[in-house]
């Protein structure tokens, strides 16, 4: 005959526990001691209470995800660096390296714990070419490098917002910021086109006769 077993113990601020498990039978005939399966859980009187969490979370560098943890009345979590509480159910998690978070969810009498982890996206680095001076009515061309995705502003003068090259022929000089986007994150630069005055011609006309020079 099998029988499951809950032990309950208080292990106070302990993060480990040695167990040692003796026969305290009276009488060693037979095959009367064996063990089939072994887990480990905190209960109390037969309870059992299951957390739920949300998945791991990637986040922009200086970004911030929500946590959610749900099964219980209690909430701990740890480590606190980053999370804007720790003893609720729902923390916002803004840690700045890689962190797992482990949620204790507790009804009062029996306790489990759950693990979600927030992972940190690299920012991507925005590239833009050089500032450019042009003369009026003249194309010239801004190429942007660094992501997957870009945007640029104002779009005046442009022949595209969201392309990596774009040709500008602006009516007056106009600074150009592009946001580069890797995922969620991104990055930005500036590039100025500077549209040259147009020259006027100057002088007056002269009569000049044939074989002669005029200055």
């Amino acid at each position: 005959v099998w029988i499951q077993n809950c032990v309950v113990w208080n292990s106070g601020s302990a993060t480990t526990a040695q167990i040692s498990i003796l026969n305290q039978n009276a009488f060693f005939s037979g095959n009367d001691f064996g063990f089939d399966d072994f887990s480990f859980r905190e209960c109390m009187n037969g309870c059992q209470i299951t957390p739920q969490i949300s998945p791991n979370a990637t986040i922009c560098r200086n970004g911030s995800a929500q946590l959610n943890s749900s099964g219980g009345t209690i909430y701990s979590w740890k480590p606190a660096t980053g999370l804007s509480n720790t003893s609720i159910a729902n923390p916002i998690a803004s840690p700045l390296v890689n962190t797992t978070y482990t949620v204790i969810v507790s009804n009062g009498q029996c306790a489990d714990s759950a693990t979600v982890s927030v992972s940190i996206s690299p920012d991507p680095v925005a590239a833009v070419s050089p500032n450019v001076a042009a003369c009026a009515n003249t194309n010239s061309q801004l190429i942007a490098s660094g992501g997957n995705s870009y945007l640029w502003s104002p779009a005046n003068g442009l022949s595209s917002t969201t392309s990596a090259t774009v040709t500008a022929n602006p009516p007056t000089t106009t600074q150009y910021t592009v946001v580069v986007y890797a995922g969620n994150c991104s990055d930005t630069a500036q590039v100025t086109l500077t549209v040259l005055p147009t020259p006027e011609a100057s002088g007056q006309d002269a009569r000049v006769c044939s074989g002669k020079s005029v200055q």
